[in-house]
């Protein structure tokens, strides 16, 4: 079963993708504060993605449906909320 078929359940931590290599970390995290208190901002330069984690899930909800597909930096941000590992796994021991 492929878990990217689904949504992405609402949390405060989003992944944003297709960062261009002209955006700046600062200026990306000026961005998402525009929205909120941020509680942490991780910048992937060489996978031109970031993470970020907002204080409340309502700045969250509001940062992903307003930046998902924005013009930043020459491209598109892709944002989704962060989609975490399967919490379900069988243990053995």
């Amino acid at each position: 079963m492929n878990v990217m078929c689904f949504q992405a359940r609402p949390c405060k931590q989003l992944w944003v993708g297709g960062v261009s290599h002209a955006v700046a970390m600062e200026d990306l995290e000026a961005e998402f504060r525009k929205f909120g208190k941020v509680e942490d901002f991780k910048f992937f330069r060489d996978r031109r993605t970031a993470c970020v984690e907002f204080l409340n899930l309502d700045d969250a909800t509001r940062a992903m449906k307003v930046m998902n597909g924005k013009r930043l930096g020459g491209g598109h941000i892709y944002v989704d909320f962060l989609r975490s590992q399967s919490t379900n796994r069988v243990s053995f021991f």
